[in-house]
């Protein structure tokens, strides 16, 4: 587990009000700047340790106080199932999500949904902090990197995206069927650290899954929407 600079660790433990532990391996995600998007394991190298988190919510401290599992459905076609869950202690939440796919075919490509990211709401003027967990054999990549943006993979120019403190987007490489290297039909655990100072509850478009790499992705792009907990 790779543990913070000591100035880094103060910083997230002041904007989130956790205890320094609690904080021994999330990034603190800057809500301004030039820099929106973070890297955190881009090349799936297993050595890599940024933004990796092994503890449980449950280890830190947070106890569980919300789950639910979500059906993903394209072209009346279920390509795979949203884990969501939400963990609590004092004032922070993590608010964690895991996606899985399965092969079925989905469109005239006759190939599996491939996920390139999944992005969720929170309150635009609460600090954020994100980590990723292993999830099992089936999540065989890492979280690549994350930011406070709505954009994904192909939809800005240049090397950073639109800042929008309203959405953190968790760049992810997920796909059952990969028709090239390696298949990850599992993405990890994907964890959200903010505060939601009037709880939380479920709402319609609290996440955004995006297929986006492609030849074209500005026509070809596909973007569900799923419901889910979203800080209040």
């Amino acid at each position: 587990m790779t543990i913070l600079p000591a100035r880094a660790l103060l910083a997230g433990a002041l904007a989130l009000g956790l205890a320094g532990p609690a904080l021994a391996a999330p990034l603190l995600l800057p809500d301004s700047g030039p820099k929106v998007l973070l890297r955190c394991n881009p090349d799936n190298l297993p050595a890599e340790q940024r933004c990796r988190l092994d503890l449980t919510p449950e280890q830190l401290g947070f106890a569980l106080v919300a789950a639910r599992s979500t059906p993903i459905v394209k072209n009346e076609v279920t390509i795979g199932t949203l884990h969501d869950r939400v963990w609590r202690r004092g004032d922070a939440y993590i608010f964690g999500a895991r996606v899985q796919l399965n092969a079925e075919p989905w469109d005239l490509s006759g190939l599996a949904f491939n996920l390139n990211d999944l992005a969720r709401q929170l309150l635009p003027d609460e600090p954020a902090a994100i980590a990723w967990r292993p999830a099992g054999p089936q999540a065989r990549k890492a979280l690549l990197a994350a930011g406070r943006t709505a954009l994904g993979l192909n939809e800005y120019e240049g090397r950073q995206p639109e800042r929008d403190n309203g959405w953190v987007d968790f760049r992810i490489d997920v796909n059952a069927a990969e028709p090239e290297g390696d298949s990850s039909p599992s993405s990890p655990w994907l964890q959200l650290l903010t505060r939601a100072p009037a709880g939380f509850s479920v709402q319609p478009f609290a996440f955004r899954l995006l297929n986006s790499d492609l030849d074209d992705p500005e026509n070809q792009r596909t973007e569900i929407f799923l419901s889910g907990y979203q800080p209040n």
